[in-house]
């Protein structure tokens, strides 16, 4: 009211008059976008204040209304157009920047981490209506990704729907698994499915470096060619058959150590397209 009083722009008029409030329809127009801004600095500075601090809530204890700044942030991307992306980890980061450049030192490490576990809870109470188990499979435990509402809410629907199809849970599983064991192990492999081995002559992604036809299957089926984009489901589902193909026709765990280096980093490639999704191996029954 007093800054329509003085003349200011209605779109800041209209973003003052959400600054407090929990957006309960579509952000599409500029002028709603300027508030939404608002919103998401307001809470996004509240979070990096407190938990700079260390003043995280604790039990049943929430003094200054942390959790409700974090469900407020992912209620504004449930509103917020669909075309734009909106991630909270680069944007926290750079309120705790802000800070410090106003000579406040605050633990940034400690906030990222607790703003991400405040995330993570929020999102168990507001979609309770997945079960137990699927809620622990499709959020994620990197606290970037955690920050990233949208992909956690698609994610939390895509494995609800693809639970009750064992051949896609059972074949999902395997690389992710193997992978686990291998790292556990200590195995040497590729993280990210690359070649970093100087041991290894070729890259096994190039061409004619594959040591079997299922391995250039699996590896070509990841970049889910005759998939479209936009269905995540479809995509998911072509890799079942070059997974089990590949598992069923190729010791990973080869005694060659090129070979288990190969095979492990395709593995490795195979278990983190579906863990950007969910954590299959969660799932119960």
């Amino acid at each position: 009211e007093y800054a329509k009083r003085e003349g200011l722009e209605i779109a800041v008029v209209h973003a003052l008059s959400w600054q407090y409030k929990t957006p309960s329809e579509p952000i599409k127009s500029s002028s709603d976008k300027i508030a939404g801004y608002l919103i998401i600095a307001d809470q996004l500075d509240k979070l990096a204040g407190y938990l700079g601090l260390g003043l995280e809530p604790t039990g049943s204890s929430d003094p200054f209304a942390l959790r409700k700044a974090v469900t407020t942030l992912i209620n504004v991307v449930e509103q917020w157009d669909e075309r734009d992306h909106l991630s909270y980890h680069p944007l926290l980061y750079s309120a705790l920047e802000t800070y410090k450049a106003q000579g406040i030192e605050l633990d940034s490490n400690r906030a990222l981490s607790s703003a991400a576990a405040i995330f993570r809870s929020r999102y168990e109470a507001l979609f309770n209506k997945y079960r137990h188990d699927v809620l622990c499979a499709a959020i994620p435990m990197d606290d970037r990704m955690a920050m990233e509402p949208r992909s956690v809410i698609a994610n939390l629907a895509i494995v609800d729907e693809l639970r009750a199809n064992a051949a896609f849970v059972q074949a999902a599983s395997r690389p992710i698994n193997i992978v686990a064991a291998a790292r556990k192990k200590g195995e040497k492999f590729s993280e990210d499915g690359s070649n970093e081995s100087k041991a290894v002559a070729l890259p096994w992604h190039t061409s004619g470096a594959y040591d079997s036809p299922e391995a250039k299957s699996l590896y070509e089926a990841l970049d889910g060619v005759f998939v479209s984009p936009d269905d995540p489901k479809g995509y998911l589902l072509s890799l079942v058959d070059p997974i089990n193909a590949f598992f069923d026709n190729n010791m990973v765990m080869a005694e060659d150590l090129n070979l288990r280096f190969q095979r492990l980093s395709l593995a490795s490639k195979v278990a983190g397209s579906i863990l950007d999704f969910g954590d299959f191996t969660k799932l119960e029954g």
